[in-house]
């Protein structure tokens, strides 16, 4: 028989485990039986948000600098404006409502981003707010990590007991 075979025969043979219980099923001690496992928390979309927030940021301001891009090289307004012949202002009248468009772009991009993380960061909280001990780490800096510990004195201990 080839191995191949026969590694995925024992593969589909062998039975799943079991799922992980629910918040507040857990086995006092945090033990669990062989093949459990606790459920893993979710992204926190730190990153989601913070260049969502970003993003969203740049793109207005590019697209309100565009704007001002499109008032200034208007045709009927160029040459008191900025002084140019009527052929550059065209060009750049142009120019300043494809980087309105791209602003707009990086500011819808922001905004989707800055969405995403928020609800992870919401479905991270909700994970959180049923356990009693947790340990928190951020980025590492310049200054050093930062690390917190929470532990929370709640009906959470009292289900354990």
């Amino acid at each position: 028989m080839n191995p191949t075979f026969a590694l995925a025969a024992v593969l589909l043979a062998t039975p799943p485990a079991p799922n992980a219980p629910k918040v507040g099923e857990e086995p006092i001690g945090g033990y669990w039986a062989p093949g459990e496992r606790p459920r893993v928390a979710p992204p926190d979309g730190r990153w989601e948000i913070g260049v969502g927030a970003a993003l969203l940021s740049l793109g207005a301001v590019g697209a309100g600098a565009a704007g001002a891009g499109v008032w200034a090289t208007d045709p009927a307004r160029c040459d008191r404006v900025t002084r140019l012949d009527a052929s550059s202002c065209r060009s750049l009248h142009v120019l300043s409502w494809v980087r309105v468009g791209y602003g707009i772009g990086l500011a819808a991009a922001g905004a989707a981003l800055l969405g995403v993380g928020l609800r992870r960061r919401a479905r991270r909280r909700a994970f959180d707010a049923g356990r009693d001990f947790a340990v928190t780490g951020g980025p590492l800096g310049v200054r050093g990590a930062i690390v917190g510990l929470r532990v929370r004195f709640g009906p959470g201990i009292a289900r354990a007991w």
